[in-house]
C-alpha cells in the first residue's frame, strides 16, 4: 500500500479509463433473484491469479447487479448464491463449473448487459 508522500524508485504506474461496465440480470425459475453474487472471472487462467481482474457484484431486489470498472478482456461469468467460503475465488472454480458459465468479452468503455440463471456451484 502506498502512503502520501512516499517516494518510489523504478516504478511504473499505469492508469486506465477504458474500463467496461456490466449489468447482469439474474433469474431463478424466471423470477428475479435478489442477493445473488455475479462473478466475472478472466477466461485466461493466468489472469485469474491477479485479484484485480476478478469482478464481483450482488443483485438488488430486482435481481440486477451493476459492476463497474471491469478490465477489458474475455470472461466466464457465474451467478451463484452468496457463500461464506467465497469458493468462486478458487482458481479452479471456473473449470469445475464450466457448464453453468456464460462467456463474454468486455470491450473498453462499453456497457454490457447479461441475462444469467442462478447456478449451484460445485
Amino acid at each position: 500500500m502506498l502512503t502520501s508522500g512516499q517516494v518510489l524508485d523504478s516504478c511504473t504506474l499505469t492508469l486506465a479509463r477504458d474500463v467496461a461496465q456490466v449489468t447482469a440480470a439474474v433469474a431463478r425459475e424466471d423470477k428475479p433473484e435478489a442477493g445473488a453474487v455475479v462473478v466475472l472471472l478472466p477466461a485466461d487462467f493466468e489472469r485469474r491469479k491477479i485479484p484485480r481482474h476478478t469482478s464481483i457484484g450482488q443483485t438488488d431486489a430486482s435481481g440486477v447487479a451493476v459492476i463497474r470498472g471491469v478490465i477489458p478482456g474475455d470472461y466466464v461469468v457465474f451467478a451463484v448464491p452468496p457463500s461464506d467460503d467465497f469458493s468462486y475465488y478458487d482458481l479452479e472454480f471456473a473449470s469445475r463449473n464450466r457448464e453453468s458459465a456464460t462467456t463474454f468479452t468486455a470491450k473498453p468503455k462499453e456497457q454490457h448487459t447479461l441475462n444469467l440463471r442462478l447456478a449451484r456451484p460445485r
